[in-house]
């Protein structure tokens, strides 16, 4: 099984709920005005930074009142009429996922999921409308890259991916992936600018994840040269860091594609320069979270889960050319780093974004849109090592996702890590009773009372899983969250870790990732 092959599972899957359900609601003829007033700038005391904590997409403020306007006023009809609902309709279902963070009422959330869902299904509606052959223009990219990110947030990543690449090619076709400056007064050029990085950022984020060739071409400059600073927005930065985190994905996957065109020394230098890059983009991810606080640090934990998982992915790939005992190690703990993230999210799932019904948000940013090679390297290491804390970190993380609707995505995915689990298993039945009769020899016959802070041998929960949830504190703050990932034992069993790789089973293992039909939701919608 080469990189990048798939796993594939035979069982049965129960049917979630589907976009296409999503078709049986109630649909407004056109965007309501309401979408005008909930999305415009909020009154603020001051012009400086972090006021605003909307999440940052292709439409500016100046863009979205535009096409609302026009489509209030009845300005515009046919092709652009769709073009515009759809960008619409879904920078406000975004919007919606910061609202529901804000608030703690289960009614105000219910009615929010409801508007959310209604905005959704009006979306899916537009985009079934769109003529993907109609003459290239602004206005159809910004509805081919807000459709994209749809279909991005229903894990349908293949669709994602497809109507991202129409989006490319019309980039292509107008030119608008040469940086223009200065911007005119019309701020037309600030729109084809976001429209390029965020086409480039999905462009190479989900290329890598189906092991596709990108659809847009190298850009003439770095793709951070686009971004327009906002300094109202704390989110610039990290947008900057998913940026670069896309470039280096899409330089791991042209050695991936086309390493046969290259000699062993340049992919070396190639690694080297990706190594350096990601070490710019870890500072700048510590950097500027130190200056981040409240609901949007919880953002700058999912953008480290990205980072590990991305950092993990470059060490696999590396390991087919170098199998160094020091990038087996590090691509263990790097592995530990980017799980112990992903269930800190999951311990705080309701301070994310969006909603958990019928599966948490987050998951759409996260594990189903970046590599899953950490569970699959830790997994490794369990079977290798027979490591505890390895074992009960990845129990947790099951347990977390199993109070969740089991949607078509989410349910195969714990069917997944569950039989994984279970080939673990049979290395731990026997540790609790060799625990408690090593606990009993210790201690003699005459302890009949457990020390302070003691967690008892003979109970499912052991001692370093108080340890590993000693950080989940309610509340998130930079240092806290710090402590947290420097506390981890990223080092344990990493100098004894002999990992067979030159057994074929477990590097199929190490190399594999989540099936292709994973990434793209049963018939979600027929475009074409």
């Amino acid at each position: 099984m080469s990189r990048g092959e798939h796993l594939d599972l035979h069982e049965p899957i129960d049917q979630g709920e589907s976009a296409r359900e999503l078709l049986d609601i109630e649909i407004p003829q056109s965007p309501p005005a309401e979408l005008l007033y909930m999305l415009l700038p909020e009154p603020s005391m001051g012009d400086g930074p972090h006021h605003h904590i909307r999440w940052p997409d292709h439409i500016s403020n100046k863009a979205f009142e535009r096409m609302m306007t026009s489509l209030l006023d009845g300005d515009c009809k046919g092709q652009l009429f769709h073009q515009y609902s759809i960008c619409v309709y879904v920078k406000a279902m975004f919007h919606l996922y910061q609202l529901a963070r804000r608030s703690t009422n289960p009614a105000v959330k219910k009615q929010l999921q409801k508007s959310k869902r209604t905005y959704e299904a009006a979306a899916l509606q537009a985009l079934k409308h769109i003529n993907l052959i109609s003459t290239p223009s602004l206005s159809l990219i910004q509805a081919l890259i807000s459709a994209a990110l749809l279909m991005q947030h229903t894990t349908n990543i293949s669709q994602c991916w497809l109507l991202n690449s129409y989006a490319a090619r019309q980039i292509i076709s107008l030119n608008y992936h040469k940086p223009c400056s200065p911007p005119s007064q019309s701020g037309c050029n600030d729109e084809i600018q976001s429209a390029v990085y965020w086409c480039f950022y999905l462009d190479r984020t989900t290329s890598a994840l189906l092991i596709r060739h990108p659809s847009l071409t190298e850009l003439n400059a770095p793709p951070t040269g686009f971004i327009t600073t906002n300094i109202s927005s704390p989110y610039n930065k990290l947008l900057l860091v998913l940026l670069d985190l896309a470039k280096v994905q899409g330089t791991l996957l042209d050695i991936t594609l086309n390493d046969s065109d290259k000699s062993r020394s340049r992919i070396f230098e190639i690694f080297q320069g990706v190594q350096e890059r990601m070490d710019r983009v870890y500072s700048s991810l510590q950097e500027t979270r130190s200056a981040i606080s409240g609901p949007a640090l919880y953002d700058w934990v999912a953008a480290d889960f990205s980072y590990y998982a991305i950092y993990v992915d470059m060490l696999r790939t590396r390991l087919g050319y170098d199998g160094s005992p020091a990038t087996h190690s590090d691509c263990l703990v790097y592995s530990r780093r980017a799980l112990r993230a992903f269930h800190y999210l999951q311990e705080h799932v309701d301070h994310m974004p969006g909603f958990n019904d019928p599966e948490p948000s987050f998951l759409t940013w996260t594990i189903a849109l970046y590599p899953a090679a950490p569970f699959f390297v830790v997994f490794c290491n369990i079977i290798a090592t027979s490591d505890e804390t390895d074992y009960r970190l990845v129990q947790q993380i099951i347990k977390g996702l199993s109070q969740f609707k089991a949607t078509p995505y989410l349910a195969r995915l714990l069917s997944l890590l569950t039989s994984l689990l279970r080939l673990c298993d049979p290395l731990f039945h026997n540790m609790d009773y060799q625990n408690r009769q090593s606990h009993m020899t210790e201690e003699g016959p005459s302890s009949t009372q457990a020390p302070p802070n003691h967690v008892p041998t003979n109970t499912s929960v052991p001692a370093f899983e108080t340890e590993l949830t000693q950080g989940l504190g309610p509340q998130l703050s930079s240092t806290a969250y710090t402590t947290y990932m420097s506390a981890d034992v990223s080092e344990q069993g990493v100098g004894d870790a002999c990992y067979p790789m030159a057994d074929d089973l477990m590097w199929q293992l190490v190399n594999s990732q989540f099936p292709y039909s994973w990434l793209g939701a049963d018939a979600i919608l027929d475009i074409f």
